[in-house]
């Protein structure tokens, strides 16, 4: 974090960013399936309201944990008066979370995501532009709606194969 404020905002938002949020990849890959890993599940299930209130909180910390590592950036873009990108790293944030909340669901299991994270944390090191998530290639309204209407999508489709999968466990 401390190259990111040394470091100019371009180099910061297209390398250093991707290289921060990749160094999560256990904290993200395991805010799903740390309950049936630790068979806990049966406990958190039995709590008050485990849909609203352990899965929506787990996904607040992760995003809340991708945006403190994302602070000096934010920032930076902020003072330069990139509006824009300030919300891309946000949804970026916000999507890369959502992603690792989905694909733990879908498969209860954290290697899917472990491994397109890494495949995509690389691709943007690269500057691969369709796996740009968070703004470090596209800066166009076109591209906020976009990653906003894939965050909905990701966010309706996790909370309903979990709340259907919890209904039958």
């Amino acid at each position: 974090m401390i190259a990111t404020v040394l470091v100019p905002v371009s180099i910061t938002h297209n390398y250093i960013l991707p290289l921060l949020w990749f160094l999560q990849v256990t904290l993200w890959s395991d805010l799903v399936t740390k309950d049936t890993e630790n068979r806990t599940h049966y406990f958190t299930a039995s709590s008050y309201k485990p849909l609203q209130r352990i899965f929506v909180s787990r996904i607040i910390a992760g995003i809340f944990t991708a945006l403190f590592v994302a602070i000096p950036l934010l920032i930076k873009l902020l003072f330069s008066l990139e509006f824009l990108a300030f919300i891309h790293v946000i949804l970026g944030a916000v999507f890369i979370v959502l992603l690792a909340i989905f694909l733990g669901v879908l498969t209860k299991s954290k290697k899917l995501f472990e491994i397109l994270f890494f495949f995509i944390a690389y691709s943007n090191i690269n500057l691969v532009e369709i796996t740009d998530y968070y703004g470090a290639i596209h800066n166009t309204i076109w591209y906020t709606g976009f990653m906003f209407f894939l965050i909905i999508i990701l966010f309706l489709s996790s909370y309903f194969f979990k709340k259907n999968r919890m209904r039958y466990e």
